[in-house]
């Protein structure tokens, strides 16, 4: 038998879940890798802006090297005989040979990877040189077109947040949060935005979209200089000689791993912006403006582990408080703070969730972590209106993950199971905010019929209350639709690990798991066809998952938030 462990590569189905329990087994020894190997360097900030040392398992492949061997150790004790393995990591393989080999009596270890990994990995390099021009035409940009900000004799509050030129009249971020402040909450608040959009025009046309805006907006280009932005760059020589700590996965040695990690690094862009909030913070400590509080929206990556860094280390007399809202996703350990990093002051001994019952899952792996219940501030339409309850609603909504195979994979597979179906079932498609629906459609296997559309609505909440049922794999969603009592699908992936986010106290009944085309006809035909008892049973529970999961804005939450 064969198996193929390179990312998006399909797995047998006999093995999908014995590799996802391998996976849940591997997060804290995975957790104690990065904490070993950060010991010696906990200082360095070449370190902290890697997304190794992050733990983000998007961007960086650790993770899924690591559930590998873990996956192989637990295989072995199922005698299966193995003929060849495919890694795309050199030091992964070299690891398979020496400590597997014998195990599944010598098979051959290929190292492959996909040619567009190894272009991207070939142009890696080039990326630093790509982005260092980038940040220096953006900072004769905002030189020409912004006013150095200046500041009154007051306490202010930072928060981090992002922004975008096609966003500039919503925030996907934190919602509701302005337009529930008083006036002299206003006066205090700097909204600190990172731009998502890397285009010079693009960022011009942010610039002068954010001149009108009724919020105090603070580019960190106003403090930047061009000695930052060459220091950002040098990080691509730096990186090579921090020394990380030994490691070890049981009896397997994993420092070569990390380093590969590292210095392979696929998100550029992230170590340097990391780069260039730590010089902002550092920057604007040298005026004469007070801070009393910097909140962080948090996801653990590097760009969060240096703006609190850099507030620990230019203004220590700054409270420091994460914002996250609720992401239960086992898998993306980024989003769980862990002993090391709260030590290292690269994340804040302050949490925000929102709601009481997401303060569990934020502690998983810091029990001491303290932890505090403030609104959800962009999911106050959750109590605004209900779902649609009409009887004969066949609207199904489809929010694709991030992935675009994961895309792809669910989007085919309910074309070919629903594309000729006798029910008038009707599929609206909404895409990943980052994700285009040309990128999608490029990639199917066959046309797109006429009962699946996708929606150019950005609104979640509009189209989540016209809608019956979900169906999704990696979405925090999953919760604001269940909330409403609206029944949920995911779709588990055979490429991999499948970032379920569904929160183990969450009754069975609201939602079910697929992996194949007869369990997704069977599920979604179990969902529109609910008696008006389990519908309003299912009302019920929304209404608990509401009140457990997610807290309304209040002028007390709001003061318990900035306070």
């Amino acid at each position: 038998m064969d198996i193929d462990l390179r990312p998006g590569s399909q797995l047998k189905e006999e093995f999908i879940g014995l590799f996802n329990t391998s996976a849940l087994g591997s997060r804290e020894k995975y957790n104690r890798i990065i904490a070993d190997s950060s010991q010696p360097i906990k200082d360095n900030i070449d370190w902290w802006a890697e997304n190794v040392s992050s733990r983000n398992t998007y961007a960086c492949p650790l993770f899924h090297h690591i559930c590998c061997l873990e996956f192989l150790e637990n295989l072995a004790k199922t005698h299966t005989k193995i003929s060849s393995i495919v890694v795309d990591s050199l030091e992964l393989s070299e690891l398979i040979t020496l400590h597997y080999s014998s195990v599944f009596d010598s098979p051959e270890i290929i190292y492959k990877s996909s040619f567009k990994f190894q272009l991207k990995k070939a142009l890696s390099s080039i990326y630093y040189e790509w982005f260092f021009l980038i940040r220096v035409c953006r900072l004769i940009v905002a030189r020409i077109f912004l006013k150095k900000t200046s500041f009154e004799k007051k306490d202010y509050i930072f928060i981090d947040t992002f922004i975008s030129y096609d966003y500039k009249d919503e925030d996907r971020w934190y919602g509701s949060f302005w337009d529930s402040l008083n006036t002299e909450q206003k006066k205090e608040i700097f909204f600190v935005p990172t731009s998502a959009d890397q285009g010079i025009l693009k960022y011009l046309k942010t610039l002068i979209s954010t001149k009108n805006s009724k919020k105090m907006v603070l580019f960190k280009e106003e403090f930047l200089h061009l000695k930052d932005i060459f220091y950002a760059y040098l990080h691509k020589f730096r990186r090579h000689h921090v020394n990380i700590g030994e490691s070890y996965l049981g009896h397997i040695k994993t420092s070569k791993l990390v380093k590969e990690c590292m210095l392979e690094n696929r998100d550029v862009y992230s170590t340097f912006e990391a780069f260039l909030t730590y010089a902002f913070i550092k920057n604007i400590s040298k005026t004469d403006i007070n801070v009393r509080l910097a909140i962080d929206w948090f996801e653990g990556h590097p760009i969060d582990k240096m703006w609190n860094l850099g507030f620990y280390r230019f203004f220590q007399s700054t409270s420091r408080l994460a914002y996250e809202t609720f992401r239960s996703f086992p898998y993306y350990l980024s989003t769980y703070p862990i002993p090391t990093e709260i030590s290292s002051k690269v994340v804040p001994n302050d949490f925000a969730v929102q709601g009481e019952s997401c303060k569990r899952f934020l502690k998983e792996f810091c029990p001491n972590l303290n932890v505090k219940s403030v609104p959800a501030f962009k999911n106050q339409y959750l109590w605004d209106a209900a779902a649609s309850n009409d009887p004969n609603n066949l609207n199904i909504l489809v929010a694709f993950p991030i992935s675009i195979s994961a895309s792809v994979e669910i989007l085919d597979l309910l074309i070919s199971s629903f594309s000729l179906s006798e029910i008038d079932y009707q599929f609206t498609l909404k895409t990943h905010p980052t994700i285009s629906v040309e990128t999608i459609t490029s990639s199917l296997s066959t046309q797109l019929p006429a009962n699946f559309v996708f929606s150019s609505e950005r609104s979640f909440s509009k189209l989540i209350r016209a809608s019956s049922l979900l169906i999704t794999e990696a979405s925090s969603v999953c919760l604001e639709s269940l909330a409403l009592g609206i029944p949920v699908i995911i779709m588990q992936s055979s490429r991999g690990l499948t970032y379920d986010p569904i929160p183990d106290d969450i009754p069975q009944n609201l939602y079910r798991r697929c992996s194949s085309s007869d369990s997704l006809k069977e599920s979604i035909y179990y969902f529109t066809n609910l008696s008006e008892s389990q519908k309003l049973r299912n009302n019920e529970l929304g209404d608990e998952i509401r009140a457990n999961y997610f807290e309304p804005i209040t002028s007390e939450g709001i003061f318990r938030f900035l306070n």
